[in-house]
């Protein structure tokens, strides 16, 4: 598992109040967020632009 997804989650769902029964909302929000990041990051590092 991915670290820096796991604790984005986890991060969201401390900010929340730690709700309960919204774990998987929580997981997918860091999923979309950490992707977001890894893809700009590789747009850097290849100085190309992103394409959104």
């Amino acid at each position: 598992m991915d670290d820096k997804l796991r604790q984005r989650a986890y991060a969201l769902w401390e900010r929340s109040g730690k709700a309960d029964g919204s774990e998987m909302d929580f997981w997918l929000q860091a999923e979309r967020e950490v992707g977001a990041r890894r893809r700009l990051n590789r747009c850097k590092n290849s100085r190309l632009s992103p394409i959104w």
